[in-house]
């Protein structure tokens, strides 16, 4: 793991302490229509290992969790100049007190996570792909001209991964989920993936 790696992974843990502690904020959402998904995925397909049911959730047990038709709420984050559009099935948690991301969970079997931070070293694109491609558990990986993607297994979870890379700032999608609602969560995944983009400037 390299410094901008160890500064993301510190990043992350630090925006989930915060979302247990700060107050939540109100802010404006638009809520759409899901689509289905039948084009490919542009930031890369979604690839996991076969795994059998996760303990945390029975097959018969996936729609009380996922929803058969899910409506998508837009999250725009004005520190580090990045938008998502999250299913509006998972619960907001309260923000960081730093502005850096967003937490959003159903519960323990789905977390969707958006965050930022600045480059401070100014590590290279390959430099970032060649360490996440290196992480426990990957099973999919694609370099692009923006950033990157990972996916794979881990812990009984399927992971997803897509980052948007820049010589100042990286902007961290991360969604996690029990490995027995990968049918549910694979359009979810589409949708949620090709959303995330940058809304302008750099950021601090």
């Amino acid at each position: 793991m390299n410094r901008i790696q160890a500064f993301r992974f510190v990043a992350l843990s630090a925006l989930t302490a915060s979302c247990s502690r700060e107050p939540n904020a109100d802010r404006a959402t638009a809520t759409v229509a899901t689509a289905s998904a039948t084009t490919a995925l542009a930031a890369g397909a979604v690839v996991s290992s076969a795994r059998p049911p996760s303990p945390h959730t029975a097959p018969s047990a996936a729609s009380s969790i996922v929803p058969p038709t899910v409506s998508y709420a837009a999250y725009t984050n004005p520190r580090f100049f990045f938008g998502v559009e999250y299913p509006t099935f998972l619960t907001r948690e309260p923000p960081p007190a730093n502005g850096d991301g967003q937490i959003f969970k159903k519960g323990e079997h789905v977390t969707l996570t958006v965050s930022g931070i600045a480059n401070a070293l100014h590590e290279t694109l390959d430099a970032q792909f060649g360490d996440a491609s290196k992480s426990a558990g990957v099973t999919y990986k694609k370099k692009q001209s923006d950033g990157y993607v990972v996916s794979g297994t881990e812990g009984g979870k399927i992971f997803y991964e897509r980052v948007l890379y820049s010589k100042d700032v990286i902007k961290t999608l991360r969604l996690e989920y029990d490995a027995a609602l990968k049918s549910a969560m694979d359009p979810i995944v589409t949708r949620v993936a090709s959303s995330f983009h940058t809304t302008g400037g750099v950021g601090p």
